[in-house]
């Protein structure tokens, strides 16, 4: 079986410091007949073995010169390097949730107080987050009442005011870009102002705000429901495509810019 780039690389790394260590032993001291002394041993050993800072930033940039090779061979169909460009190459992601399904839950406190979410709003997110966990990824989903518990927390505004948004999305993660919790705000308002928005409307708004909150970004392909502009009802093929795209490889930079020091050492 032929071993991935990245895996070939790190197995030639781990023999050559084998290799060295096993050189330095024998060129150990000795007492008596010629028995190695243990204790120097162990510690040439132990040395040899301790990698160095050039040497994490090496492995880390092999590592993600190999997943921007595998965006590229798969993101034909995709909208990746938009969100690559978008994101200064910067990916994120939930860790799988398929044992455990990411907690949902949907406000029904009106913004004026006095009211209730309508039902038809509420139903349209659930269906949202339900086609997004029917496109075969390693997420799923449940609805839960208790907004303290939740991983991802919908809640609404009349409008953005001047804004020309009818959603946001607040995304937290940490150092690895492992998505921590994430928070959406919806508007039930028209941008002009001229009503409601329709069920329809507010599900398709679902849809590419629970897009942000599972870590897609944006694009230029104004077909699909990750457009900021949403003209889309629906999840199209690249959306489905790049969000499994998304989830094949881990989160985290794919930028290949090497520091000098480690660079010189494949030069």
């Amino acid at each position: 079986m032929r071993l991935p780039a990245l895996d070939r690389v790190l197995l030639a790394t781990l023999s050559a410091v084998g290799l060295m260590v096993l050189v330095q032993l024998g060129h150990a001291p000795t007492a008596g007949r010629g028995a190695p002394i243990a204790a120097d041993s162990t510690e040439l050993a132990a040395d040899a073995a301790v990698p160095t800072a050039d040497d994490a930033r090496l492995v880390d940039s092999l590592r993600r010169a190999e997943v921007r090779q595998r965006l590229h061979h798969r993101g034909s169909g995709t909208y990746i390097d938009d969100m690559l460009v978008g994101g200064d190459s910067v990916l994120q992601r939930w860790p799988e949730r398929r044992a455990t399904p990411l907690r949902v839950f949907i406000s029904e406190a009106h913004p004026r107080g006095e009211e209730r979410i309508p039902h038809d709003y509420v139903q349209a997110v659930r269906e949202a987050f339900t086609r997004w966990e029917g496109t075969e990824l390693p997420l799923r989903f449940s609805f839960t009442g208790d907004s303290s518990t939740a991983d991802i927390v919908i809640g609404w505004t009349r409008t953005f005011g001047d804004a020309p948004v009818l959603g946001r999305t607040k995304v937290v993660r940490d150092a690895h870009c492992w998505i921590l919790r994430s928070t959406i705000v919806l508007a039930l308002e028209r941008r002009d102002h001229q009503g409601d928005l329709d069920p329809p409307t507010m599900r398709a708004l679902a849809l590419h705000e629970a897009g942000h909150a599972i870590g897609l970004d944006h694009t230029r392909d104004t077909t699909t429901i990750m457009t900021p502009r949403v003209r889309a009802r629906e999840l199209t093929m690249a959306d489905i495509a790049t969000a499994q795209l998304l989830y094949s490889v881990p989160p985290g930079s794919v930028a290949t810019t090497a520091p000098k020091s480690v660079r010189r050492r494949w030069e």
